[in-house]
């Protein structure tokens, strides 16, 4: 059957490409992987366990950079060598294992949700309460997470 009886797709204008992916290679795991993504594009990367596809998406993320190739972001070329880079030029990764790589599940939600934006949280070292939250009332209600308050630890939701 085909896609669109199972899902709603709504116009999107497809402009400028975003991010660009040269001839990226990490030796043993993965060779000259090329690619471009436009805005209002959305890229899925498929393949069997093993293939290297987990690999390529923490290379562009930072988490192991890659040992040769390019990576643009809106036509500039970019060096992304750590997570925090890779947030710097507004990339996230959702990770394969959330339980395992993606949450922090002894920790609240409310310590989740400063984990990928402690610098613009904090003034001198410490968390400005007030900004704090702010964020995390915006994103409960952006995502509509269902909890009773925001010390609940992550695991139970």
């Amino acid at each position: 059957r085909e896609i669109k009886a199972v899902f709603h797709k709504e116009p999107s204008e497809i402009t400028d490409v975003v991010l660009a992916v040269k001839n990226l290679s990490r030796e043993g795991k993965f060779q000259n992987v090329n690619f471009e993504v436009r805005k209002g594009e959305i890229l899925g990367v498929a393949g069997l366990m093993g293939s290297g596809r987990t690999e390529i998406m923490e290379s562009i993320f930072g988490i192991d950079p890659p040992t040769s190739g390019e990576i643009y972001m809106h036509g500039k070329q970019v060096k992304i060598n750590s997570p925090k880079e890779a947030i710097r030029h507004k990339i996230g990764l959702l990770t394969e294992d959330r339980k395992l790589t993606g949450a922090f599940l002894p920790l609240s939600i409310r310590e989740n949700m400063i984990m990928s934006n402690i610098d613009n949280l904090s003034t001198f070292g410490y968390l400005n309460n007030g900004l704090v939250k702010k964020a995390c009332n915006e994103q409960v209600e952006k995502l509509r997470v269902k909890t009773p308050h925001l010390n609940q630890l992550i695991m139970n939701l």
